[in-house]
């Protein structure tokens, strides 16, 4: 029949200073240890052998050891081992200077092409490097109503033009006609005095 050594097992395991499961009691003298019932008992048992912390297992790195080797020459590391998501392997600053750098290439091609001026294009570079832009769409997209914007200046001031215009030309027939007129009055006064003293 088995004997219940619990409570001599956790007073052992205290003597010891090991976990409970660590402990080694001798299965032929389990009625001695059956008998102690304080920590002193148990420590005499411990001294006579009967009751042993068992060895510590040694847990080898040599094989965690190896693969950080193996895995410092790229083995191990390829699609089928990465986790997570696309940008998850990725350093933060890397996937800033590439989106940075995205950004800032379409700024100067959209420059070289004239789509742009030079003030626009130094505008939207501080707006960049402010990451007011998550993509490249975002970015376009802005310079194409921007574009819609000046556009729509021009016209407004062409338009503008064209009415002060019309209005330069209006008033500039006025004036003629009322110097025409005071000419016909000035020639009708000169011809009556002629006029007179020929008669």
């Amino acid at each position: 029949m088995a004997v219940n050594l619990t409570f001599q097992r956790r007073l052992a395991a205290k003597v010891l200073n090991v976990g409970k499961n660590k402990v080694w009691m001798d299965p032929e003298c389990s009625s001695t240890i059956a008998s102690c019932t304080s920590s002193n008992t148990i420590r005499k048992l411990c001294k006579d052998s009967i009751i042993v912390p068992k060895t510590v297992n040694v847990h080898s790195r040599y094989h965690a050891n190896k693969r950080v080797a193996e895995k410092k020459k790229g083995r191990h590391m390829g699609l089928g081992k990465r986790k997570g998501a696309k940008n998850a392997r990725c350093n933060k600053k890397t996937q800033y200077v590439r989106h940075i750098r995205a950004l800032r290439h379409t700024l100067t091609k959209y420059y070289g092409l004239k789509k742009i001026d030079s003030s626009v294009k130094r505008n939207l570079r501080s707006r960049v490097k402010g990451n007011e832009f998550k993509s490249k769409k975002s970015l376009i997209e802005t310079i194409i109503k921007m574009r819609n914007v000046a556009n729509e200046e021009k016209e407004q001031a062409k338009i503008k033009q064209q009415m002060v215009q019309k209005a330069a030309d209006k008033g500039l027939k006025k004036t003629k006609a009322h110097e025409q007129k005071i000419m016909d009055k000035i020639q009708a006064i000169k011809s009556k005095v002629m006029n007179g003293q020929k008669a």
